[in-house]
């Protein structure tokens, strides 16, 4: 999955169930700070990347949420139970999952078998 890609299913993973989550995620990783602005519910996705332009839209089905890359002009699907999270990448015909604690996320990447960690901004 493309950086970017994990990036925004940080935030979407945090925007769906924490409330008091600000726009900001910061890349463990890279140290690198992405914010995110649009719109995000359990049934629609709409978020652009603050910094590189980049945007997400989707919508769900039977409770997964399809997401479309539109830099990349590829789809990953999004599912979730509480702090749970996986997902399958069509772009790298890959899996990941993840989880909540607190105001770390954790990704598991099946492509890179690495596991990404982004930590929260509060609002």
């Amino acid at each position: 999955m493309h950086p970017q890609c994990r990036r925004a299913v940080a935030f979407i993973a945090a925007g769906l169930e924490l409330t008091d989550v600000g726009r900001s995620i910061v890349d463990l990783t890279s140290n690198q700070v992405c914010s995110f602005e649009g719109d995000l519910s359990p049934k629609r996705v709409a978020i652009s990347n603050a910094e590189d332009g980049n945007y997400f839209t989707g919508a769900s089905t039977n409770g997964v949420l399809s997401i479309f890359d539109h830099e990349r002009r590829r789809f990953f699907t999004f599912e979730r139970d509480g702090k749970q999270f996986w997902g399958f990448d069509y772009g790298s015909s890959s899996y990941y999952a993840g989880s909540l604690e607190g105001h770390l996320v954790q990704i598991a990447d099946e492509q890179v078998d690495r596991v990404f960690s982004y930590s929260l901004g509060f609002r």
